[in-house]
């Protein structure tokens, strides 16, 4: 009886030990994953519109979503047979049984993806089957270039490659505005531009990636689909022509890592709030009058339109200043970036209350981020500004 037992007991120790085992090895796994993700190759995610339950448009015998998805796949390993230094991640499997995937859901799988860009590939439908060609969609927010201006090239290079197949150009586009009919629950991105209809434009700018939409051609004119997507071969040129499109803009530097966007001390700046660093220069010709001579990480030096080096505590606007740092070289800091990642959040106020009870010791040119009131001192003001800031989600 006793053996019996022993044995039951080492069997549990067994099992326990097994568990922990596979715990370790599954940790190790995960850890590789997101390595893989963390990789320093330019991340594309493509978005086969609509499926897995949501068909899409369907016309002349043809169902969007399965066309949307052939798409994805073929661009998918034409890209990643081209240029080793892109992957490539679809927001779903293809997998037409399983539930449908919202647009804000696959938004938060590219961010967790580390997306550089989301391109949501679609076939148009129209009540009017006369109307033919492709359209590319970006947002309205041109706050910064990689949002809309670059979007936008992007988007012109696809249209060219698609009309060289014969398809119709009927241009890049900004996105509708979000609400126009409740004036009163109308939504605003951070830089204050209101947000744009299109989910997949919206939910991803909303997460600072850049996001297009493109509708190949119309499911429901006869021509577009007997010519461009009634077979596999022809499906394999849209897929190749856009890949053409996507290499050349990446090439251009339309395409960069969001990682480059956040290093480059020009897109630090919160420039929906720059008011002015002249009477001449504001919001609207800021980049075209100032030079950022970039020197090493984050390092740089400006000048304004007439050549001259702006100095250490020019205030450039309400969003950010020139600060001197300790090698004597010029850095753009954001008011409120206590710890220098390039963005004023909640972890900056708690860095700074912690400064103030004398918990903490900030060092180098971002302790200057937290004289957010431009007093030249540090204090409970400075916080509690900043803490409204964060109350009401809004930027200095």
């Amino acid at each position: 009886m006793e053996f019996v037992q022993m044995k039951s007991i080492f069997k549990k120790i067994l099992i326990i030990i097994l568990i922990v085992i596979l715990s370790n090895l599954l940790g190790m796994f995960f850890k590789v994953v997101n390595a893989v993700v963390s990789s320093d190759k330019l991340v594309i995610v493509l978005d086969p519109g609509h499926g897995p339950s949501d068909s899409g448009a369907i016309g002349n015998g043809l169902v969007e979503r399965e066309i949307n998805f052939k798409i994805a796949k073929y661009l998918k390993d034409e890209l990643e047979a081209r240029d080793s230094n892109i992957t490539v991640y679809l927001t779903h499997s293809g997998n037409f049984s399983g539930s449908k995937l919202e647009l804000d859901k696959r938004a938060e799988i590219a961010a967790d993806l580390k997306a550089d860009i989301v391109i949501s590939l679609h076939i148009n439908g129209s009540t009017n089957t006369n109307a033919n060609g492709a359209e590319v969609y970006i947002t309205r927010d041109t706050s910064e270039n990689r949002y809309n201006k670059n979007c936008k090239l992007l988007g012109d290079l696809i249209l060219k490659e698609l009309a060289d197949l014969g398809i119709y150009n009927l241009g890049t586009k900004n996105s509708p505005v979000g609400n126009t009919t409740t004036p009163n629950n109308r939504e605003y991105y951070d830089s204050g531009i209101e947000v744009d209809y299109y989910g997949m434009i919206r939910y991803p700018r909303k997460l600072d990636i850049p996001g297009i939409i493109v509708e190949h051609c119309f499911i429901s004119n006869a021509g577009d689909t007997q010519k461009y997507i009634s077979t596999d071969e022809q499906i394999k040129k849209i897929a190749k022509a856009d890949a053409n499109a996507i290499l050349e803009a990446v090439s251009k530097g339309y395409i960069v890592k969001l990682e480059t966007w956040a290093e480059s001390t020009t897109y630090m700046i919160d420039r929906t709030s720059i008011s002015k660093i002249s009477n001449e220069t504001t919001v609207e010709n800021f980049m075209d009058n100032i030079t950022i001579l970039k020197e090493s990480e984050n390092t740089i030096k400006i000048f304004d339109k007439n050549n001259n080096q702006l100095q250490s505590e020019d205030i450039i606007g309400t969003g950010g200043r020139i600060i001197l740092d300790d090698d004597m070289q010029y850095k753009i800091v954001v008011t409120g970036d206590t710890n220098g990642d390039g963005h004023f959040t909640l972890t900056d106020m708690s860095q700074m209350i912690s400064r103030l009870v004398g918990v903490d010791t900030l060092t180098g040119v971002y302790v200057k981020a937290m004289d957010v009131n431009y007093d030249g001192k540090f204090t409970i003001t400075d916080a509690s500004i900043m803490r409204q800031a964060i109350v009401n989600d809004t930027k200095f």
